[in-house]
Parts: structure tokens; C-alpha cells; sequence
């Protein structure tokens, strides 16, 4: 922790420093909101460049008290021999405002180095005056004279967007502190968020650093800070709870108002405060209406599909590439089904995501390439492509289709010229009549007066074929069931097998075996993820594995540390690199991969 400070302080430091080629800025700091009464300052600045002819934007909803202050400065730097110096000025407005309202305040404007330079407009808000117990002259009732904080003075609240939801549709939660303006935070020092039970959970990366900012809730103004948000989706209906949350900072209390002011200091406390549990309603996705090619995906969608070619060769890929774009459950849909002609090889999907994670919800694209292998020359007809989803907003499912394709496969370099699969159709159908006109001649014909329905002999097959059923039946049960064990025996064996399989591959990485140790590396990372997660081989892909991971529950971080490290070890197989290094790196990423797994417990 003591390192990362130190690496925090030298950006810091070193961001201020100026350096050769900076290019120059002109800025605007202004506060997002204000509180009626209240003086607040709007500064202007350009960096690393002087200017003249500054213009400042009309500001006539506020009271100017005093500007524009003209600071500047400059600094000279020495870097590996060569000199450099750059300059700042900036210009400072101190004001008030004349009522209560929302405000923008247009651009301002400086000539520097033959440019004109101006800033961004912005708005800012004017909130109600604060009450008496919160402004610096009257009676604080944050404290009680002991250090004790008031419950309406400092508090932690879990905000949702909605509270009734459909099954996978998005809830927008923020976490946000509320502190007395008369309260000063001293530094953030726990904090704890609840479990989601019940919810798959997406973190929206709003930076770092919370920033503290003036709002006006029940009344009365705080300072607010969101100390984080997220996107939730509900993986089952009924009614679920989102439990209470723990913040715990250290604040600096005003002093008592006995004591001299010249030796007063602030009271420093350390307050640990939870958030009120909410329960959020959840309806099971309509059963009437479903589309049959319906996968789970909930939200607002478009989709478009893309052929490589219409005229492919055999033994030559073709990719048939399907972007789904919208808002809504992206990262947990499985990958729709796409129907090849029979004639034709097909291989995994490649699956790639680029989503965003905003307050607002989860959007973005999940791009699908399908690839397969024409084996046999003809025409073929690739049909039409269906994506299913429901829509939270219109209450119902709606479903994007593609237009079937017409293929005509010609024969490739390097293939065999084969019998077009319409030929083979024809030829299947006449030797079937050849077979059905030489059965017609020369098969066995009904006996005359013996009726084979219902006589002794009908009797005896069906007493025969009951026999024959029940001395399969148990055997076959008995396997199902043998089957079902030995499923759940590998489930719970996996962790001892994975490092049975790794140690395998150790022996491979220290006797220099590149191709070996890459075998059974993959062989250990993909029969470790079968295993726990009780997957078939036909079902171990690298989509499949990203859906089953989201649903258990685990973070984004493990499932994209997860298929980094599969990444690397299929890339090294195929493409292995000269450094024996790569698989050290690649054996102790391994290791700890399959160890955060085990430890998250994603049963």
C-alpha cells in the first residue's frame, strides 16, 4: 500500500512538471453545483503557452464579486541537456448566484500562438440556501457534543433505477455517501460491498478517485460522493434482496464551540455506516409468444449478417460473421445457432465482445464469426439466420432474421472434384426404388387363411418383445445412473486431477518439451473447467466456458484472466515462441489460474 502511495505521489508530482513538445490547453474548473448564498469561484486557465486578447463568457445569472484575478507563472527544465520552459496563466472569478436553477455558462475564449483557443461550455446548479445547522453561523446538530454523528448528517444509500424487473433485464445501482457539509472526510478507509445473490453483476469503472460534490436531498444540502456503481442482472424471478452495504471512513468533526477558537482542532472519528437492504420484484420472462429461437437475451437489440463469399470452393474457409449491436444482457447470451448444409465441415465460433459498462446500462456489440469447410461442390442454400430477444420496454419478444443465401461451390485448388449433393439426393432416391421393385418381386408373400394380427403367433412376438425390453431397460437405467456418478465423482475430483495433469506438464517444461508441455497444459486448463463445471467435451469452447463462468457468479476480472490464459496456451501450441521463459510464465499462470478458481468457489 506504502508503494503504491509513493507511486501515486510521483505521478502526481511528475504530471505537474513540464516536459519538451506539451501541447497547449486552455480550461475551465468550475464547481457542479453551488448553494444559493454561497460564494464559489470559475477559473479559466491555459497551460504550457501565453496568450492575450482572454474573453470570458457572459455570466449575468450570477453576481460577479471580484475578477478576473490574472496569475502566472512559469518554470525552466533541464532534460538530458536540453532546455524547456513553459508558462500558465489563469484567470479567477469569485460569484454568487442570484437564484436557484440550473445554469450554463457559455465559452471563454484566448488568442495564443496564432490560435484561437476556447473552452467547453457547462452548466451549473444552484442549489436551495443551506439550513441553519448547516451553515457555518448557526447551531450544528451533526454532532451531540461527544463525538456522536446524527443519522440525517452522515448516511449511505443503495439508489436501483427500478425496482420491478423481468427476469435478465438491467438494474442500474449506485452506492453513494451523503456527509454534512460541516464534516470533513479525512480518508475512505473500509469498504464492503453486499453479495448479489441471485444477480449476475457488472462494475462500471468510474476512475479511482470519488469526487465530492454539493446536492440537495430531502431538504437539505450534502456533500455526495458515489463510491460505486454497478449493473445487476436477475438470474431467477420472485422477489430478491440487494443486502446492506459498509462504508467506513475517518471524519473531522467541527470543535466544540466552548473552546478558544485559536486552540480548537477538529475532532477526527472513525464511523463505519451500512447502507438500508432493498428488495427488488422480479417477473419470469412471458412463457406465451416465445420464439423457439429464443437463448436468454433481454434488452434492445439490431443484428447484422455477413458472407465472405456466396461462391466458395472446397477444402476453402468461408465465414459467415453476425454482429449483434444494443443495450441489454450481451456478455451472458450463448452464441445462436447457425445451420450449415450437411456437405460442409463446420468449426467453433469465435466470439468477440466489445461492450461498455455505464451508469446508464450495459451496451455495446457481440461479434460472431462462424467458420466452415465446403467438402462437395454443388448448389447449396444457407438458411435464413434468427435471433430472439425480449424487449423490457414493449413487453414482449421480438425476432431479427436474415434472408436465406443461395451457395454455389466450385471445386478448389488443392480438392477432389465430387458428386454435387443434388446428384447424390437423385441417385439415393432411384436406388431406393431399384431396392423397393426387387422386394416386390422376390420377398416373401402373405400366406393365405392364417391371420398374423391377432393369432397365437402375434401374442408370442409381443411376450418376447416385453422380455427383450425389460433385460435392456435395467441395464440401460443402471448406466444413466453410473454415468450421472461418475459425472458428479469427476466434479468433485477436479482439483486433484487438474494438479495431477499439471505436474504432467512440469515435466514437459523442464525437460524442454515445447510441443508436450503445450498439450497437456491445454489439457489440464480445458479438462480442470470440464470437470468442475460438469461439461461435456463436445460443449468445452471458449464462449461456452465465458457464459457458464458468468452465471456461476464469478467476476469479470477472473473470467477474462480465465480465457487470457487459454488464449496464450492455444496461441503457444500452434505458434510456439524460442524463449523457454514463455512456459514458466505460462505454467505459473496456469497454477493460479485454476487456484482463483477453486478459492472462488463457483460451484
Amino acid at each position: 500500500m506504502i508503494k503504491n502511495s509513493y507511486k501515486k505521489i510521483f505521478a502526481i508530482i511528475f504530471s505537474l512538471l513540464p516536459v519538451v513538445g506539451f501541447a497547449q490547453s486552455f480550461k475551465v474548473n468550475a464547481p457542479q453545483s453551488v448553494a444559493m448564498g454561497e460564494r464559489f469561484q470559475i477559473v479559466f486557465s491555459l497551460e504550457d503557452a501565453s496568450g492575450s486578447d482572454f474573453r470570458a463568457p457572459s455570466m449575468s445569472d450570477f453576481d460577479v464579486l471580484y475578477g478576473p484575478a490574472v496569475t502566472s507563472s512559469s518554470m525552466v527544465q533541464y532534460n538530458n541537456g536540453k532546455r524547456s520552459k513553459s508558462q500558465s496563466t489563469s484567470y479567477t472569478y469569485t460569484l454568487i448566484p442570484k437564484k436557484e436553477g440550473t445554469f450554463e455558462v457559455g465559452s471563454a475564449s484566448i488568442r495564443s500562438q496564432g490560435k484561437q483557443l476556447t473552452t467547453q461550455a457547462f452548466k451549473i446548479k444552484v442549489l436551495p440556501p443551506n439550513t441553519p445547522s448547516q451553515g457555518t453561523g448557526g447551531s450544528s446538530n451533526q454532532t451531540n457534543g461527544t463525538g456522536q454523528i446524527s443519522s440525517n448528517s452522515i448516511f449511505y444509500r443503495t439508489i436501483v433505477n427500478k425496482t420491478k424487473v423481468y427476469e435478465q433485464e438491467a438494474i442500474a445501482v449506485t452506492f453513494k455517501l451523503y456527509i454534512d457539509p460541516n464534516i470533513g472526510v479525512q480518508q475512505l478507509e473500509d469498504l464492503k460491498m453486499p453479495e448479489f445473490n441471485g444477480f449476475i453483476s457488472q462494475t462500471v469503472e468510474d476512475g479511482n478517485e470519488a469526487q465530492l460534490v454539493l446536492e440537495n436531498y430531502n431538504g437539505r444540502n450534502y456533500r455526495t460522493a458515489v463510491i460505486q456503481r454497478m449493473i445487476l442482472f436477475p438470474q431467477r424471478n420472485g422477489r430478491l434482496q440487494l443486502p446492506a452495504g459498509m462504508i467506513q471512513v475517518a471524519l473531522a468533526l467541527p470543535p466544540e464551540p466552548d473552546e478558544d477558537p485559536f486552540f480548537a482542532r477538529p475532532i477526527i472519528v472513525s464511523r463505519k455506516i451500512y447502507s438500508q437492504p432493498v428488495n427488488i420484484d422480479v417477473t419470469p420472462l412471458p412463457a406465451e409468444d416465445k420464439p423457439g429461437s429464443f437463448n436468454g437475451a433481454v434488452g434492445q437489440f439490431s443484428m447484422k449478417v455477413n458472407l465472405s463469399s456466396q461462391k466458395p470452393k472446397t477444402n476453402e474457409s468461408m465465414t459467415v460473421t453476425v454482429d449483434i449491436t444494443g443495450e441489454g444482457n450481451l456478455k451472458l447470451l450463448s452464441s445462436p445457432e447457425l445451420k450449415f448444409p450437411d456437405t460442409f465441415e463446420v468449426y467453433d465460433p469465435k466470439v468477440e465482445n466489445k461492450i461498455e459498462v455505464t451508469a446508464g446500462g450495459v451496451r455495446g456489440s457481440r461479434t460472431i464469426e462462424y467458420y466452415a469447410v465446403p467438402r462437395q461442390t454443388g448448389e447449396y442454400t444457407l438458411p435464413e439466420f434468427e435471433f430472439s430477444f425480449f424487449d423490457p420496454v414493449s413487453k414482449s419478444y421480438k425476432t431479427l432474421k436474415s434472408r436465406s443465401v443461395s451457395l454455389s461451390v466450385s471445386k478448389g485448388k488443392d480438392g477432389v472434384s465430387m458428386v454435387s449433393s443434388t446428384a447424390n439426393k437423385e441417385d439415393i432416391k432411384l436406388l431406393s426404388q431399384d431396392i423397393s421393385y426387387l422386394k416386390k418381386e422376390t420377398g416373401v408373400k402373405r400366406l393365405v387363411g392364417y391371420d398374423f394380427t391377432f393369432g397365437l403367433f402375434h401374442w408370442l412376438l409381443y411376450a418376447i418383445g416385453i422380455l427383450i425390453a425389460a433385460i435392456v431397460f435395467v441395464p440401460l437405467k443402471r448406466m444413466t445412473r453410473l454415468q450421472s456418478n461418475e459425472t458428479a465423482l469427476k466434479h468433485r475430483r477436479a482439483n486433484n486431477v487438474a494438479k495431477r495433469r499439471l505436474r504432467e506438464a512440469n515435466t514437459f517444461r523442464l525437460a524442454g518439451d515445447k510441443e508436450s508441455f503445450n498439450t497437456a497444459l491445454l489439457r489440464a486448463l480445458w479438462g480442470f473447467l470440464g470437470d468442475k463445471f460438469k461439461m461435456s467435451l463436445s460443449e468445452l469452447n471458449r464462449s461456452n466456458i465465458e457464459i457458464v463462468l458468468s452465471r456461476k457468479g464469478a467476476t469479470s476480472e477472473l473470467i477474462e484472466d480465465i480465457l487470457k490464459v487459454i488464449d496464450q496456451a492455444e496461441y503457444e501450441k500452434y505458434a510456439p515462441s524460442s524463449d523457454l521463459s514463455a512456459m514458466d510464465k505460462l505454467y505459473a499462470d496456469a497454477e493460479k489460474i485454476i487456484e482463483r478458481i477453486v478459492n472462488a468457489k463457483l460451484n
